[in-house]
């Protein structure tokens, strides 16, 4: 277990880890564990240990588990033993799980680390990173694992997660050492006991087979049930279940997997399936119904649900549907029909993935009966209305009528098969009802009949189309005439417009005139009879009256006579047009001078283009209506507008010249009534002239100042406007140079590496940049705006002086150019000319140095020196500086020397250390423990940093010592010391034997020495002894069984013994055993 559960303080006392003991016992009392965190501590076991392991074996006891924990007896852990170290006797027992213990394990404690939180693992870890446990017994048996940190997962199985997610992180390794890893929780590292059933909830239909897969650890048997459906193998792990078909839509099931351990202990985890699949119920209504023949149905309401999202519905009767709202279905509406009756419908759910489910209904519709109620006229009379109609099983028949729409009369009749209503004057109307008495299907009835009566007449007797005339005002209609009778004594005459009126004569009826107002066209008249007794003839007609066309002029009268410039816009002339006129169209206007109607106004405006036609004359005149036109009439004239044209060259009116230079010379001639001109906006020097009707532009502007300039010539006089031409003169200026800065900086003197003072210049006029050249390296040039600067540090003095040049680019008028001078001075130098090794000497007091010599150039004229130790002075000779002499400073001190130069381009200097020592340490590897009687030297008379000298005293091999050793003499070296361990060789002190032993016999031998962890090695030479004796070994007690070959003759055991204790071996031992045969009884005597 890699990652404890703890108490987030105390990881280190709860970490564990187990192993297998191979196929030989071994002793803890040789066990090393090379944690990956921290250093082994040994083992502890004592009564705390004791307790921890009770209150382990109880809580297992508690679980259910049948295992238990020892342990180890006289630290001896048996052959194929399983085995917990666990990190500290202070282990928590409530932290880690063992109630999944099912066998006998080994549980050993290291000593209590003294940090409670310092793990003794690598826990996770994002970073990739092995961590390695390695566990040794000696003598070879030894085993080591290695994981990475990064792939420890978390209780969830994913790697990474937080700290209380990755408690618990666990490696498992195979005998080979291939990782896997695992979290089973806060459980030992332990085979554990676990069971998963699978992802749960899951959805299915009745029927549908779920594979599953279990998964479970420390189980011994697995059994799969449920309180319906089926699996393909209820013991095992890997199986499927079946889904029965009678489970319902929304109902669930639960799977449980249970896994038995060899304690007999069952664990148990489920798995839920939903059973899906769509449902269908009848939430209202009846879905056995019986109507008649044209009544409406009850309303019948589904409702579908589960995985349905919708339903079909057939078998329903003509008049009667379905609709779907939401997860409802409602079935309603009038049958119209009755064959196929009864009708038996059917809905069933459609979507999902579950099949679909279907219910059933019937709808049984019964064919009406009729009255065949009926106005029998034959039978009827002016005073009295005769009603039949059939018989249909009825018991009684109920009757309702009114007369003219009076007071209902009610009653009941029973035969015969007809009704008769008396007491009527002729003309009166009866509406009868009459209901069915105790039949279902047959609707009542209801009829309207009146008595008989003579209508009278009125007919048109004048040509067809007189009724339905059009005529202009004040002007005769067509007449029109009419005839009236039976029983009619006369007729009115309304609708009529002014002007026109009826005559009657005898029973014919003539309208004639000629209407006077078109106010109330069309005139709809009425001509209605009068007289008689059963009502009255009407006939209807129109005359519509259409007025005459007028046409009227609201602009003034000034407007019709009008005099313009050419393309100059008209004043508008605005007409009315009405009476029966619908339009007006208008013509001889001059081009750009149009009329526009809106309504039953039309205005003629706009601007004429043309003088050609001029003047003109334009006339007016209605349109539509069909009483005539009329018309008037106008003049418009034009006049030509003032002319002014440009002779010269069209690129003479957008020129670009330079300061005082003439322009290109501009012409213009003006004409059509123009008299002269005025011209504004010229350059200071440039003027025009006149010369008949020619204008001359010309001259050398000398001045920039408002460039570019823009001019512009109009015409004076003339009644028809003014001409405007325009033009552009741009004048620009030359270009400019000015120096900034002051005029010393354009003729600088420096050193090499040194930055020169920046030099500034302005650039102006017709100047866009500047270009600049000749510059030392190092030293460039900048432009912002319209200044450029140049600065820089010069690293080089080849090509001193730099006459450099600044140059104005871009314009049209011209480049202007200025100098200078930078005068680059090498810098002074200053070199080492002995060996690099003078500047960092270490002297042995009273000892002259080894000189240290330099030169100084290019224009250093001297040098200063100090931190020189007392005893040391320089000389120069030329350019040549020498430090030399005996130093007699503070021994050990490190003197720092600074040469600097003089005059010249700037100054250099070095530096350099000068140490006083008494003598250097010699430095030698120490020589580590050796064998008592080693009979060389190991003392090296040369240092590892080459000092050679002596030790004393002599070497000794016999006991531990301390040597001196003296360098030496000229090496300005100091003594030394060095203590060698002398490790004493062990000798066999006691050897307990017996010298003469019996055939069969133990040698028991017993081994003593004045050493103690001594150990011996052994070999025997044998004679006559059986080929089963062991002739090597390394016991220190020797206990074997010595049998004779030949078992009448003496053998020989001849062994030698050497010890061996912290590496050293001691002096053999030889001894000799010797083998006696066993004496025999060959013959007994007796005597009597």
């Amino acid at each position: 277990m890699v990652d404890a559960c703890d108490n987030t303080t105390d990881e280190a006392y709860n970490e564990m880890f187990r192993m297998r003991i191979g196929g030989a016992a071994l002793n803890t009392n040789t066990l090393n564990v090379n944690w990956p965190a921290q250093t082994w501590l040994g083992l502890v076991q004592n009564a705390a240990t004791a307790a921890k392991v009770s209150q382990l074996n109880a809580a297992i006891v508690a679980a259910g588990g049948c295992g238990q924990i020892l342990e180890p007896t006289g630290g001896v852990l048996p052959a194929n033993s399983t085995v917990i170290v666990v990190t500290s006797p202070n282990l928590d027992t409530t932290l880690n799980s063992f109630g999944a213990l099912t066998s006998t394990i080994y549980m050993i404690f290291q000593n209590t680390p003294a940090s409670a939180n310092a793990g003794h693992f690598g826990n996770y870890n994002a970073t990739p990173a092995t961590r390695t446990l390695a566990v040794t017994f000696g003598g070879g048996c030894s085993d080591s694992v290695t994981y990475q940190r990064a792939n420890l997962v978390n209780i969830f199985g994913a790697v990474g997660g937080s700290v209380s997610d990755l408690n618990g992180s666990t490696v498992n390794f195979t005998a080979s050492g291939t990782a896997s890893y695992v979290n089973n929780g806060c459980t030992a590292p332990i085979p554990p006991f676990t069971v998963e059933a699978g992802t749960t909830p899951i959805t299915a239909c009745p029927g549908q087979i779920i594979n599953l897969t279990g998964t479970a650890q420390g189980q011994t048997s697995v059994t799969w049930t449920a309180a319906s459906g089926s699996f393909s193998n209820p013991n095992n792990l890997a199986t499927s279940y079946t889904v029965p078909l009678s489970a319902t839509s929304g109902s669930s099931i639960t799977l449980t997997l249970s896994v038995t351990n060899s304690c007999s202990a069952t664990i148990t985890d489920n798995i839920i399936i939903n059973v899906g699949g769509p449902s269908l119920t009848l939430a209202s209504g009846s879905n056995t119904q019986s109507v008649c023949l044209g009544a409406s149905i009850s309303s019948i309401t589904y409702t579908f649900g589960g995985g349905a999202t919708g339903v079909n519905v057939s078998g329903l009767p003509a008049g009667v549907t379905s609709i779907v709202s939401g997860n409802n279905v409602v079935i309603s509406g009038t049958p119209t029909t009755t064959t196929g009756s009864p009708f038996n419908y059917s809905i069933t759910t459609t979507g999902g993935s579950c099949g679909n489910v279907t219910t059933n209904g019937t709808i049984t519709i019964s064919n009406s009966g009729s009255l065949n109620l009926f106005c029998d006229t034959g039978n009827s009379t002016p005073t009295s209305l005769a009603f039949d109609f059939s018989n249909v099983g009825q018991s009684s028949f109920t009757y309702s009528y009114t007369i003219d729409g009076g007071t209902p009369i009610t009653g009941t009749h029973f035969a015969p098969s007809n009704f008769t209503v008396s007491g009527l004057t002729p003309g009166q109307t009866v509406i009868f009802t009459l209901t069915a008495n105790g039949v279902s299907c047959v609707p009542s009835q209801t009829v309207n009949c009146s008595t008989s009566c003579p209508t009278p007449t009125l007919a048109l007797t004048s040509a067809t189309g007189t009724n339905t005339q059009s005529t202009c005002i004040n002007t005769n209609i067509t007449p029109i005439t009419y005839t009236f009778g039976n029983g009619a004594t006369g007729v009115t005459v309304t609708g009529l417009p002014a002007g026109v009126n009826h005559t009657i004569s005898g029973n014919t009826v003539t309208i004639s005139g000629a209407p006077t107002s078109t106010i109330g066209s069309p005139f709809s008249y009425s001509i209605t009879t009068v007289g008689g007794s059963c009502g009255n003839a009407s006939r209807n007609g129109t005359i519509t009256v259409n007025p005459s066309p007028t046409l009227v002029l609201n602009s003034t009268v000034a407007t019709t006579n009008q005099s313009v410039c050419v393309n100059t816009s008209i004043n508008a002339i605005s007409y009315t047009f009405g009476g029966g006129a619908t339009g007006v169209t208008v013509s001889g206007l001059p081009a750009g001078v149009n009329s526009i109607v809106s309504g039953n106004t039309v205005t003629i405006s706009g601007t004429p283009t043309t003088t050609t036609g001029s003047p003109f004359n334009y006339t007016i005149t209605t349109s539509g209506g069909s009483c005539g036109t009329t018309s008037l009439n106008g003049t418009i004239t034009v006049n030509p507008a003032v002319s002014l044209a440009l002779t010269s060259a069209t690129s003479t009116t957008n020129q670009i010249v330079c300061a005082n230079i003439a322009i290109f010379p501009i012409t213009y001639t003006f004409g059509n009534g123009a008299t002269g001109y005025t011209i504004t906006g010229l350059p200071t020097g440039v003027s025009h002239t006149v010369s008949g009707n020619t204008i001359t532009i010309n001259g050398a502007p000398t001045s920039t100042t408002g460039s570019p300039f823009s001019y512009s010539i109009s015409t004076t006089g003339g009644s028809c406007g003014t001409a405007t031409l325009n033009g552009t003169i741009t004048v620009n200026p030359s270009p400019t140079l000015v120096l900034n800065s002051t005029v010393a900086t354009t003729n600088q003197s420096i050193c090499v590496n040194t930055s020169i003072n920046p030099i500034s210049y302005t650039f102006g006029g017709s100047a866009t940049g500047v270009t600049v050249s000749g510059l030392p390296a190092g030293v460039s040039s900048i432009v912002s705006g319209n200044i450029v600067t140049i600065s820089g540090t010069p690293t080089t003095t080849t090509g001193s002086p730099f006459n450099y040049t600044v140059t104005t680019s871009g314009g049209s008028c011209g480049t202007i150019s200025l100098n200078g001078t930078i005068t680059v001075n090498p810098a002074a130098t200053l070199a080492l000319t002995s060996a690099i090794s003078t500047t960092n000497q270490i002297v042995c007091t009273n000892t002259t140095i080894i000189p240290i010599t330099y030169t100084f150039g290019n224009g250093a004229t001297g040098y200063t020196i100090t931190g020189l130790p007392t005893g040391i002075s320089h000389t120069i000779s030329g350019n040549l500086i020498t430090i030399s002499g005996i130093p007699t400073g503070i021994i050990g001190t490190p003197y720092t020397y600074t040469i600097t130069t003089n005059g010249g381009c700037g100054s250099q200097n070095l530096a350099g250390v000068l140490t006083l020592t008494n003598g250097t340490a010699p430095v030698f590897t120490q020589v580590l423990p050796i064998c008592a009687g080693t009979t060389t030297s190991p003392l090296p008379t040369t240092s590892n940093n080459g000092i050679t000298g002596t030790w004393s005293p002599a070497f000794n091999n016999s006991a531990t010592d301390t040597y001196t050793f003296t360098p030496n003499s000229g090496q300005c070296a100091l003594n030394t010391q060095m203590t060698i361990q002398i490790t004493p060789s062990p000798t066999i002190t006691n050897v307990a034997f017996s010298s003469n032993i019996c055939s069969g016999s133990s040698t028991d031998i017993v081994l003593t020495s004045d050493v103690i962890n001594t150990t011996y090695t052994w070999s025997a030479t044998i004679s006559n002894i059986t080929g089963s004796y062991v002739t090597s070994g390394n016991e220190t007690n020797i206990n074997q069984i010595a049998t004779l070959t030949d078992s009448e003759n003496i053998g020989t055991i001849t062994m030698v013994i050497i010890p061996r204790a912290n590496g050293c071996d001691g002096t053999p031992r030889t001894i000799l055993i010797t083998v006696n045969p066993n004496p025999v009884i060959e013959s007994v005597t007796v005597a009597d």
